[in-house]
C-alpha cells in the first residue's frame, strides 16, 4: 500500500468547497472508449480551481495481437502500431489528460497495466510518471488530505484501489467496500475495475473527548468508466460476456472542510 499526504490551504469561508475526482477505467484504445465524454469531463475538472484527481487504473486497453483477449474488431490501433500497442495508447492518454495532469495526486495501477508489464515488459505507469511527474501507486493507496486554515487543521483520509471485483450485482461491490471500511480506517473509500458509478454513505458512532456520542459519515464509492458496453457495429468483451451496461463518467465528491460535510455526485 502506498501512503502520501497533501496539505491544502483554504480560505476562512464556511462554504468553501473542494472537489475530489476519481478517474479510471478509460480503456483508451478500445473501439468502445468514450473519448468525447472524457474530454468533456477533463474540461469540467479543469474549470474547478479547487480540485484534485485520483487515477483509478486501466487507463489503456493494452491488449496487443499476442494477447488471447485480442479482437481486431475491438481496437482502434492501426496495423503499423500493433507492435507498439501500449506506447501508442499511453502517448495518446497523456495528450488527453494533459489539461489536468497537475491536478493528479497519483495514478493507481490497474490490471491492464499490470498484465502488459508482466507479459510484455512494458511499464505504462513508468511512462506516465516520466511524462507528468506524478507518482504512480501499486494496488492501493491511503492518502491524507490536510485542509489548513490558519492554525486549524481538518483531516480527511482517502483509501483508493483498482481492485479485482467484477461481480454482476451492485451488492457485490458494496459488500467489498463495507469489508474494506471494517479493516482500514478512512473517511472515503473508492474502488475501480467494475465500471459502475455507485456512492453511498455509512454512519459510524464514536465518543468525543467530552464522552459524548457523535456520528461520523464515511463514503463508499466506485469510480465509473469510459468504456461503453453495447455499441452499434462494434464489439467489446462486455458484450461477449453479457455484463451489465457500464456507467460512463467519473465519481465526484465535494468536501466542505469547515462544515465537515461530504456530497457525492455520480
Amino acid at each position: 500500500m502506498n501512503i502520501t499526504k497533501k496539505i491544502i490551504n483554504i480560505p476562512n469561508t464556511r462554504n468553501f468547497t473542494y472537489h475530489l475526482f476519481f478517474l479510471g477505467d478509460l480503456h483508451n484504445g478500445n473501439i468502445c472508449f468514450d473519448e468525447q465524454q472524457l474530454k468533456k469531463d477533463v474540461d469540467y475538472i479543469k474549470k474547478k480551481k479547487h480540485s484534485i484527481v485520483f487515477g483509478m487504473g486501466d487507463y489503456n486497453d493494452c491488449i496487443n495481437y499476442l494477447d488471447p483477449r485480442f479482437d481486431p474488431n475491438s481496437t482502434t490501433l492501426k496495423k503499423e502500431d500493433m507492435n507498439n500497442c501500449s506506447y501508442v495508447q499511453t502517448k495518446h492518454l497523456l495528450k488527453l489528460l494533459k489539461p489536468i495532469q497537475n491536478k493528479f495526486i497519483g495514478f493507481i495501477r490497474g490490471n491492464h497495466e499490470e498484465k502488459i508489464l508482466k507479459k510484455y515488459n512494458f511499464d505504462v505507469m513508468e511512462m506516465i510518471t516520466d511524462n507528468t511527474g506524478v507518482p504512480c501507486f501499486n494496488d492501493s493507496a491511503l492518502i491524507r488530505l490536510v485542509f489548513k486554515q490558519c492554525k486549524n487543521l481538518i483531516v480527511y483520509d482517502v483509501f483508493i484501489a483498482h481492485s479485482r471485483t467484477a461481480g454482476r450485482k451492485k451488492g457485490n461491490k458494496l459488500n467489498l467496500l463495507d469489508d474494506i471500511s471494517s479493516n482500514i480506517e478512512a473517511d472515503i473509500y473508492v474502488i475501480g475495475h467494475n465500471h459502475n458509478l455507485i456512492a453511498t454513505k455509512k454512519t459510524k458512532l464514536y465518543l468525543d473527548r467530552g464522552m459524548n456520542i457523535k456520528a461520523k459519515d464515511i463514503i463508499l464509492g466506485t469510480s465509473g468508466s469510459y468504456l461503453k458496453s453495447y455499441e452499434k457495429n462494434a464489439s467489446s468483451y462486455i458484450e461477449k460476456t453479457l455484463f451489465p451496461v457500464s456507467s460512463i463518467g467519473c465519481l465526484e465528491i465535494q468536501i466542505k472542510p469547515r462544515k465537515k460535510e461530504m456530497l457525492t455526485i455520480c
